[in-house]
C-alpha cells in the first residue's frame, strides 16, 4: 500500500458519516494535494507545479465537489469574487446558525480575499 493510500485508510477508520464531508491528504514529497468528498467520493488531486503563484498571475479556484476525478489542475479557472459570493452564500444558507446572515454582511465576505496584497517571500 502506499502512503497516499495509507493515508485515507487511516482517515476512513476515523471518520464520521454525519460529520466528515471531506477528507484530505497532503503528499509533501510529491507536492501533491490528494482529495476526496462526500458527495463526490472519486479520488482527486492536483500537483502543486500545476500552478504558477506569482503574485502578477491571477488565483484560481475549483469547485471542490466536481464529478472529475484524477489529477484536476487544468480544470482549474480563474477566481473572481463572484463565484466566492456563490460559495459563501450557498455554505451560510445551508448552515442552521448561519442561514439568517444578511446579504450586505455576506458581500462584504465575497470581497475580502481583494484587500489581501501579495508579496514576493524572499
Amino acid at each position: 500500500m502506499d502512503i497516499v493510500d495509507y493515508a485515507f485508510s487511516i482517515l476512513e477508520s476515523v471518520h464520521s458519516e454525519e460529520m466528515t464531508q471531506w477528507s484530505i491528504v497532503y503528499d509533501v514529497t510529491h507536492m501533491t494535494v490528494h482529495y476526496k468528498t462526500k458527495s463526490t467520493p472519486a479520488f482527486k488531486k492536483f500537483l502543486f507545479s500545476d500552478f504558477d503563484f506569482a503574485c502578477q498571475i491571477p488565483s484560481k479556484v475549483i469547485d471542490m465537489h466536481t464529478d472529475r476525478s484524477g489529477n484536476l489542475g487544468s480544470y482549474f479557472i480563474e477566481y473572481s469574487t463572484q463565484i466566492n459570493r456563490e460559495l459563501i452564500g450557498e455554505s451560510f444558507r445551508g448552515t442552521e446558525f448561519l442561514r439568517d446572515t444578511p446579504d450586505a454582511v455576506l458581500d462584504q465576505l465575497a470581497k475580502y480575499p481583494e484587500s489581501i496584497i501579495c508579496q514576493k517571500i524572499k
